[in-house]
Order: C-alpha cells, then structure tokens, then sequence
C-alpha cells in the first residue's frame, strides 16, 4: 500500500489543562517550527484554517512527541469548515463560522458617533 502524500505536518504539544480541557501549542513542520496557534482544545482544525489562510491546502498530518505515528490526518481545506462544540452532555462536530472581527462589527457609519476611535 502506498503511503499517502503529505502536503504540511504540525506537531502538538501539551501546555496545561484550560476550563474546557487540554491546552495544546500547535508548531509547523517540526517540534521546534514556528508556533501557529498558542493554545487550543482542537488543534487539527484550529491549524487547518491558519493554514488555509496561508493557501497551503491538501493532507495535514498532526504528531506529538509521544508517538511514532501521526495521531491524525485530513483534508485542509475540509477540516478548515468544522469545529467541536460541546455541552455538559455531548460534543459534536459542526461548521465554523468566523467570529467578526471589530473592523467587521464597527463599520465606518456605525463609528460615527459611537465613541469607538480608529
């Protein structure tokens, strides 16, 4: 069996347990590569959308130091559109949808007036 191209790999590390459960650092290509996400709970999708921002599509693969193999691989561009939304009794997996940014929420007319400055 062929193994399957890899176009980017991340590598987690573990960085303290947060309100919602472990806090993952997320570098890129390598243990010591540049650190894309400070800190997470669902580091695959969290790095697929920087990396997507960044035009690098196709398969990701995410390691740790603990293992020999990958812990997960996907599709970029298809894990970009998913995020995990839990509650006391269950989590499930549904689409992301961006948070706006202030830029976005304060548009020009709505800053006239409003006493937020640029």
């Amino acid at each position: 069996m062929a193994e399957p191209q890899i176009d980017a790999k991340i590598f987690i590390e573990f960085k303290r347990i947060g309100r919602q459960g472990p806090l993952y650092a997320v570098y890129l290509a390598a243990p010591d590569g540049e650190e894309i996400v400070a800190a997470t709970i669902q580091p695959m999708y969290d790095a697929s959308r920087v990396l997507l921002e960044r035009g690098i599509t196709g398969t990701l693969e995410m390691w740790d130091s603990e293992r020999p193999y990958p812990r997960m691989r996907g599709d970029i561009a298809g894990m970009a559109n998913w995020t995990i939304r839990e509650n006391r009794k269950e989590f499930r997996l549904v689409r992301y949808q961006k948070m706006p940014s202030a830029s976005d929420v304060f548009s020009p007319a709505a800053k006239q007036g409003s006493g937020v400055s640029e």
